[in-house]
């Protein structure tokens, strides 16, 4: 049964604020399967397709500006920069993993599984889902997110549906966390200060919330190449 908003705010309540975690030497570690998509601070081949809603051009430049931000004062702990244009809100995830021909075949074929279910959606659901921002955080330690949150009952519940619609063609059997990504950690071990500082500024991306309006129109079925090369087929 998908969550309730308010079961939705609970969670991510629970370590959206805290996202930074150390281990016991007081490190920040990144993520091991990172090194699938970065290579020191290069986005790598890796291979894929998912399901995301496009953005407005308006909040890809306020996205712009705090990734602008971001980069300004921790560029040393990320990865080469995403490209403004490709800032989407992830619905659901598909296929992904390092390029080969079995990994294209499963592509294609599910691929064609998500656009039946694309097109029996948008024409269930047209009212649009109106989101708002929340801060920034440390996604499983590989990267940099905006957490969204939906500002109605009525949007949450929608934005619910659709995920589990796309379950039907590839379960991820975990709940959704609506996000942007706007960088991934360059793979590595960094300490206590950088950690807690880079911690103030996600608390600092929380002060002024902006809208994020999702349009069913902008509901698309992208494959790409690595996390900077979007397309759709």
């Amino acid at each position: 049964m998908a969550e309730t908003l308010q079961q939705f705010q609970r969670r991510i309540g629970e370590f959206v604020p805290f996202s930074m975690h150390l281990n016991e030497w007081g490190q920040f570690v990144t993520n091991p399967g990172l090194t699938s998509k970065v290579w020191e601070k290069t986005l790598i081949p890796f291979e894929g397709d998912t399901m995301v809603f496009l953005l407005e051009d308006s909040v890809k430049q306020m996205l712009g500006g705090l990734q602008e931000a971001l980069y300004r004062d921790f560029g040393w702990m990320l990865a080469e920069s995403l490209r403004e244009d490709t800032f989407h809100v992830t619905l659901h995830d598909l296929e992904n993993g390092h390029p080969c021909e079995e990994l294209r075949c499963r592509t294609t074929q599910t691929g064609l599984q998500a656009k039946e279910v694309l097109k029996q959606v948008k024409e269930q659901y047209t009212r649009p889902i109106r989101m708002h921002t929340t801060k920034m955080m440390n996604m499983v330690g590989s990267s940099v997110v905006m957490v969204l949150e939906a500002a109605d009952e009525e949007s949450h519940n929608q934005l619910m549906a659709l995920y589990e619609a796309f379950e039907e063609v590839k379960p991820l059997n975990r709940p959704l966390t609506p996000h942007i990504t706007l960088g991934y950690f360059q793979p590595g071990v960094y300490g206590w200060e950088g950690a807690q500082n880079l911690q103030k500024f996600f608390d600092w991306t929380g002060e002024n919330p902006f809208e994020v309006v999702l349009y069913m129109e902008n509901l698309v079925h992208q494959e790409f190449r690595n996390m900077n090369d979007y397309y759709e087929v």
